[in-house]
C-alpha cells in the first residue's frame, strides 16, 4: 500500500439532493492531494471489501449507517459522518432519534451542522466528546451567491420554458412520499432506529409526526389556492 494517494469515499443516496452539495466537498478535498470517489450509498457499502482501503464519509448516523461503518471498519477503512437528515431539524428529541448508540464505536469523526448539534451529541454520547466539529452545511453553503451562479443558465431555462411560477415542496414523508403508504413508511422508521414499535412513547411520537405531515399537506392545499388567486400571472 507504500505511495498510494489517500482516498476519500464520499456517498449519495438522492443524487438530485446531495450530489452538487458533494461535489464542493469533493472539489475542496481534492485540492489537497486526496482522491475522492463519489457513489451511491448501497454500491459503496456492498463493495467495501474490494475499495482501496481509505476514509468513508457516511451521510447519515442511524442503524442502517452504523452497520455499514462496522464493515467499512472491518475492510480496513476510516469512518467519518454527518447527519445529512439533520440540517433542517431545530428539536434535540427529533434529532437524536436519529443517532445510533454505535457510532461512537467507528466514528473518529462526526461533522455536526452547528452548535446545539454538537451539545447535544456530546450529552447524549460522552464516548464522542472531543470528536464532533461544526462545520455547517455543504447543502446550505450552495446558496451562497458565488455557488448560486452556477444554476443562472439552467434557472433560466425553466423560466424560459414556463414563465413566472412558484414551485411548492409536498414530499411530506408521513403522507406523501416515495414510501408509498404509510405502513411501508413506518416499517422503514423501525428499520433505521428511529421508532421502536415496542415503545409506548415512540408509538406516540410517530402519531404526532403523522398528524403534523397530515395537517401541513392540509395547509399547503390552502396556500395553493391562495396563491392561485393572489398571482393569476403565475
Amino acid at each position: 500500500m507504500i505511495g498510494l494517494t489517500p482516498t476519500l469515499y464520499l456517498s449519495i443516496e438522492s443524487k438530485a439532493r446531495e450530489f452538487d452539495a458533494k461535489l464542493l466537498v469533493a472539489s475542496e478535498v481534492a485540492q489537497r492531494g486526496v482522491d475522492v470517489v463519489i457513489g451511491r450509498q448501497w454500491l459503496l457499502s456492498q463493495n467495501l471489501q474490494f475499495m482501496q482501503p481509505g476514509l468513508v464519509f457516511f451521510k447519515g448516523v442511524n442503524r442502517i449507517q452504523a452497520l455499514n461503518m462496522a464493515k467499512a471498519q472491518l475492510f480496513g477503512h476510516g469512518v467519518v459522518a454527518n447527519d445529512e437528515e439533520a440540517v433542517d431539524i431545530a428539536d434535540q428529541r427529533h434529532m437524536l432519534r436519529d443517532v445510533s448508540t454505535a457510532v461512537s464505536t467507528y466514528c473518529t469523526q462526526i461533522f455536526c451542522h452547528g452548535h446545539p448539534q454538537q451539545q447535544w451529541m456530546a450529552d447524549s454520547f460522552p464516548a464522542l466528546r472531543g470528536r464532533l466539529s461544526v462545520v455547517g452545511s455543504p447543502r446550505i453553503d450552495l446558496l451562497r451567491p458565488e455557488f448560486r451562479a452556477l444554476y443562472d443558465v439552467d434557472a433560466a431555462g425553466v423560466r424560459a420554458k414556463y414563465g413566472r411560477f412558484v414551485l411548492i415542496n409536498t414530499n411530506l414523508c408521513a403522507v406523501s412520499s416515495a414510501w408509498g403508504n404509510l405502513e411501508q413508511y413506518a416499517e422503514i422508521l423501525v428499520k433505521i432506529g428511529w421508532i421502536d414499535p415496542n415503545n409506548p412513547d415512540d408509538e406516540e411520537v410517530l402519531q404526532e409526526h403523522i398528524e403534523h405531515d397530515t395537517l401541513n399537506m392540509k395547509e399547503i392545499r390552502r396556500l395553493i389556492e391562495i396563491l392561485s388567486r393572489s398571482l393569476p400571472d403565475h
